[in-house]
C-alpha cells in the first residue's frame, strides 16, 4: 500500500483524538471550569456581563459561550468540554496547513505529530476554558493571514474577511490571544505586498471596530491588576522549565527533538533555511513570553504556562523549519517515533490520565465516604471548596457527617476539636486542598500520631490517622535527657532542670533575660527531602502566665541570601485563659512553595523570646514529612 502524507496526517489526527477523548465522559471539571460555570447562573445577559465577566479578568468570549452552551446541554461534563476538544484536534490540522504554506509537508507532519502528544495541548483540549479555544483561533487567524501574505492574488477579500473575524475571536477569547493578534497584525505591515497595504490596514481597522464593544470591559479589568494572591512573579528559570514542560519533561523527547533537528541540518539545502522566516516565527513565539515576563516582574503577575499556549506552536517552526521535504515513508517513520515517545511520556512520565482525571474535590469526598463505611464513627475534617463539594455530594448522593476546617477558624479551636475527637475515636480522617495551613497535619498527629494511609492527588491529599505509633522519619530531637547536642547551640546546660511537668524528667528553663535561645543549624540536605516534602518543627512549653511574643523561628539560607523565613507563636496554641498551661507550638515549612532551594541550603531553627517571658521548654523536634509528589504535577515535573 502506498503511503501518502494525507494518510499520515489522518493517522496523527486519529491518535490525537484518542489522547483527547479517552474516557472523555469521566473527565472532571477543573476549578477554573467550576468557577466559570458558577458564573453562568444569571437571569439576564446584562447580569452575566456585570457580575460574571467584569470581575473575572478574562474577556467575555468564552464566558458568554458557556452561558448559552450550558443552557443547551446543562452541566454535562463531556458536552460542556466537547467544543474545546474538537478545537484541539482541528488546531493540529491548522498547524499542518500553516507549515505547508511556509515550509513543506515534512515540517507540517512533524509539527502536527508533536502537537498531538504535548501534554499542554492534550490537557487544555480537555478543559472548557479560553486556552485551547484561543490556540485554535490564533492558528485560524495565522492561516488566513498567511494566505494574505503569501498568496494575496488568490481570494484576498475572502481571506481578509476571515482574518478579521478570527482575529476578533482572538481578542474576545483571552488577553494573550489578543496580544498575539496584535503582534501578527503589526508584523504583516512589513510583509504584505505594497499594493494590498491599504486593504490590509482597513482589515486592522475592522478588527478594532469589532472590539470596540469590549473596550469598557477591558479597561475595568485592567484596574483589577494581576493574580498575585496565588501566582508568584516569575524568575528567569521560568523559561527553561516551560520548555521542559512543552516536551513532557521527557529526556527521550528532548533527545528526539535534538536528533530530528540534527538530521535536518545534515540534509539541509540553502533554499531550505530562511532567516526571514526564522525571525518571523521567533517573534511570534518569544515576544508574548517576554511581554508577559516583564509585565509580571515590574507590574502584576500574569505569566503562567497556560497563557503561552497561543504562541507555543511556533517554536516547532524554529526547531524544524530547516528540514527539507522528505518522502512519505520517512515522514511515516518520524510520525510513529514522535507519537510513540510522546505518548509514552504523556501516559507514564506525566501520568496524565491518572493525575488529571482524578478531581481533588471529588476524591476528598470519595475517600471520606470510604472511611465512613470502613470505620463508622470516624471524625471527618475537610478543607475544600464549599460549592464544588456540594456539587459532588449532590451528584454522588453522598450523605456523610463531616466538619469544615474553616468552621474552626483558630488553631485553639482546632486543638479542642481534636482533643474531643480523640476521646471518642481511634481513627481520624482529613482531606485538604494544597492551600491548607501546613501545620494542620502535625497538630492532628499530636492526637492521632500514625498515618495509616495517605492518598495524593493534584492539588490535594487525604489521610486516615490512628492512635498507633508515629512512623519513624529523618528527624532530630533535643529532649534535654542526654548529652547529645550535635547541631544544637545557644543554650546552657546549667539551665536544664529536673521536673515532671512536661513530657519527661528534664526541661530547659528560659528566663526573661534570654531573648535568643536554643538553636539548630544544619544543611537542609541532612533530612534528604524531596521537593514537595515538609519540614515539621515542634516545641513543647510550660507557661505560668500567658506568653508574650514567644516564637519558634525557621530560616532557609543560601549563604547570606534568605529564601525562607517563618515564625509561629506559642500564644496561637493556647486553648484557655487558665494558667499554668502546657502548650505545644508547631511550625511547618512547605518546601514546594520555597523558591531557590539548593543542595547547600542551610536550615536554622531557633527560639526567639521576643516578649521576654519566663517558661520551660522540652522536646524540640525537627522532622521531614513526606509530601505529595503530584501536588503540582499537571505543570511541574513529577519525581
Amino acid at each position: 500500500m502506498k503511503i501518502s502524507n494525507k494518510a499520515i496526517l489522518f493517522f496523527i489526527l486519529i491518535v490525537a483524538c484518542v489522547f483527547r477523548f479517552y474516557d472523555f465522559a469521566h473527565i472532571p471539571f477543573t476549578h477554573d471550569e467550576f468557577s466559570a460555570l458558577f458564573r453562568t447562573r444569571f437571569s439576564s445577559f446584562h447580569e452575566l456581563i456585570e457580575r460574571g465577566v467584569r470581575p473575572d479578568g478574562h474577556p467575555a468570549g468564552v464566558q458568554v459561550f458557556l452561558y448559552f452552551w450550558s443552557k443547551i446541554v446543562g452541566w454535562n461534563t463531556w458536552l460542556i468540554k466537547l467544543p474545546f476538544a474538537v478545537a484541539g484536534v482541528l488546531s493540529i490540522l491548522l498547524m499542518y496547513r500553516i507549515a505547508t504554506l511556509w515550509y513543506n509537508e515534512t515540517v507540517g507532519i512533524i509539527s502536527a505529530a508533536f502537537l498531538a502528544v504535548m501534554q499542554i495541548m492534550v490537557m487544555y483540549a480537555q478543559i472548557a476554558r479560553p486556552y485551547i479555544s484561543g490556540h485554535f483561533f490564533v492558528l485560524l487567524m495565522v492561516f488566513f493571514w498567511s494566505l494574505m501574505i503569501l498568496k494575496p492574488d488568490k481570494t484576498f477579500l475572502r481571506n481578509s474577511i476571515l482574518f478579521v473575524l478570527s482575529a476578533a475571536l482572538c481578542a474576545y477569547n483571552h488577553h494573550f490571544s489578543l496580544l498575539m493578534a496584535a503582534i501578527v497584525g503589526f508584523t504583516g505591515l512589513f510583509l504584505i505586498q505594497r499594493k494590498y497595504l491599504g486593504w490590509y490596514i482597513l482589515s486592522g481597522v475592522a478588527i478594532f471596530a469589532l472590539y470596540i464593544p469590549h473596550l469598557s470591559i477591558l479597561f475595568s479589568q485592567l484596574e483589577i491588576g494581576g493574580i498575585e494572591s496565588w501566582l508568584a512573579k516569575p524568575t528567569p528559570s521560568f523559561f527553561p522549565l516551560y520548555l521542559g514542560y512543552l516536551f513532557n519533561y521527557s529526556v527521550l523527547m528532548y533527545g528526539l527533538v535534538g536528533a530530528i533537528m540534527a538530521g535536518g541540518f545534515f540534509t539541509i539545502k540553502k533554499a531550505d533555511f530562511s532567516l526571514k522566516k526564522f525571525l518571523l516565527f521567533l517573534t511570534f513565539f518569544i515576544l508574548p513570553a517576554l511581554i508577559g515576563y516583564f509585565y509580571s516582574v515590574y507590574s502584576s503577575a500574569v505569566l503562567q504556562y497556560s497563557v503561552l499556549i497561543f504562541s507555543t506552536p511556533f517554536i516547532l517552526f524554529l526547531l524544524f523549519g530547516h528540514i527539507s521535504n522528505q518522502k512519505p515513508v520517512v515522514n511515516a517513520v518520524l510520525t510513529l517515533i514522535i507519537l510513540a515517545i510522546g505518548g509514552y511520556a504523556l501516559i507514564y512520565k506525566r501520568e496524565h490520565y491518572r493525575v488529571f482525571y482524578d478531581s481533588p474535590y471529588e476524591k476528598i469526598i470519595d475517600d471520606a465516604q470510604k472511611v465512613n463505611s470502613q470505620f463508622p464513627g470516624t471524625p471527618i475534617l475537610i478543607h475544600s471548596h464549599h460549592a464544588i463539594t456540594d456539587y459532588y455530594l449532590d451528584e454522588n448522593t453522598f450523605s456523610i457527617p463531616f466538619t469544615w476546617l474553616d468552621s474552626l477558624p483558630t488553631t485553639a479551636q482546632l486543638i479542642l476539636f481534636l482533643d474531643s475527637a480523640s476521646k471518642v475515636s481511634n481513627t481520624f480522617y482529613y482531606g485538604h486542598l494544597s492551600e491548607n495551613d501546613s501545620k494542620t497535619i502535625p497538630i492532628i498527629r499530636d492526637y492521632f500520631p500514625e498515618i495509616k494511609w495517605q492518598s495524593n492527588y493534584f492539588n490535594a491529599s487525604t489521610y486516615l490517622f490512628s492512635k498507633g505509633e508515629k512512623m519513624k522519619t529523618k528527624n532530630v530531637v533535643l529532649d534535654f535527657e542526654t548529652a547529645e547536642t550535635k547541631n544544637w547551640s545557644n543554650f546552657d546546660l546549667n539551665y536544664v532542670v529536673e521536673t515532671d511537668i512536661l513530657n519527661e524528667s528534664h526541661a530547659y528553663k528560659v528566663d526573661s533575660t534570654i531573648e535568643w535561645s536554643v538553636s539548630f543549624h544544619e544543611n537542609l540536605s541532612f533530612f534528604s527531602p524531596q521537593k514537595n516534602d515538609f519540614i515539621d518543627i515542634a516545641l513543647s512549653g510550660y507557661f505560668e502566665k500567658s506568653p508574650k511574643e514567644t516564637l519558634v523561628v525557621a530560616t532557609l539560607k543560601n549563604d547570606e541570601t534568605t529564601v525562607y523565613w517563618g515564625a509561629s507563636g506559642f500564644h496561637d496554641f493556647l486553648t484557655s485563659d487558665i494558667f499554668p498551661q502546657q502548650v505545644k507550638a508547631h511550625l511547618t515549612i512547605k518546601l514546594s512553595d520555597v523558591q531557590g532551594i539548593e543542595k547547600q541550603t542551610a536550615l536554622t531553627v531557633f527560639l526567639w523570646n521576643k516578649g521576654e517571658s519566663q517558661f520551660l521548654i522540652d522536646d524540640f523536634e525537627i522532622a521531614r514529612r513526606a509530601g505529595n509528589r503530584v501536588l503540582y504535577g499537571l505543570g511541574e515535573q513529577i519525581e
